[in-house]
């Protein structure tokens, strides 16, 4: 007989959630546990929004699931009050209790990745927030010592530009002095050819 054919008595399902007086189930069947030992790589944060609505909308569907199924259940009970049981009716109820407690494992785990999701993107806004803040200082400083270099290098060209135009003025008269003289020398050479 395979391992989801076996009937289930009442004991198997002592500690199942308390639906319609059920308790949880002390051992999980080997099918929850190996859902639970699945591994969900949490995406990086462009897609954590993304993730997480999607998760919020699982986590919506397996509620909506599971309170359909605890319906059923109720409804099955009520039913299974009477005197007269089928193997059926108990097969059903055996799998549906085992439903129950399948997408309770499922909610949690969803639950537990929404808020991971969360907490991890609330992370990334406040790392960002914090690298947009460091980047802001050092523009601002990098600004200001941009303008004080800006500002030495406006008076150096102007100081320059003074001492440019004073020593050009300084050659001008050099060289107007400079042709006076050789003016003064070829007319005093002059004469002297001519008193010779």
């Amino acid at each position: 007989m395979a391992p989801d054919d076996r009937s289930h008595t009442h004991d198997d399902y002592q500690g199942l959630p308390n639906v319609d007086g059920f308790e949880e189930c002390p051992d999980a069947p080997q099918r929850v546990l190996s859902q639970l030992g699945r591994y969900q790589v949490v995406p990086e944060d462009e897609d954590l929004n993304t993730q997480a609505q999607e998760v919020e909308g699982e986590r919506r569907r397996l509620a909506k699931e599971n309170e359909a199924l605890r319906a059923q259940i109720q409804k099955m009970k009520k039913a299974a009050e009477n005197p007269i049981k089928s193997e059926r009716d108990e097969k059903l109820i055996n799998k549906l209790r085992l439903k129950v407690c399948d997408y309770g494992f499922d909610l949690e785990k969803t639950e537990a990745e929404l808020a991971k999701a969360r907490a991890k993107l609330a992370k990334n806004a406040e790392g960002r927030a914090s690298f947009v803040r460091q980047l802001k200082e050092k523009y601002d400083k990098g600004m200001v010592g941009l303008k004080k270099k800006v500002n030495v290098l406006e008076n150096e060209m102007t100081k320059q530009e003074r001492d440019f135009k004073a020593e050009r003025e300084h050659c001008y008269s050099l060289m107007s002095r400079l042709e006076k003289d050789m003016q003064q020398l070829q007319e005093q050479n002059h004469t002297t050819k001519e008193v010779f």
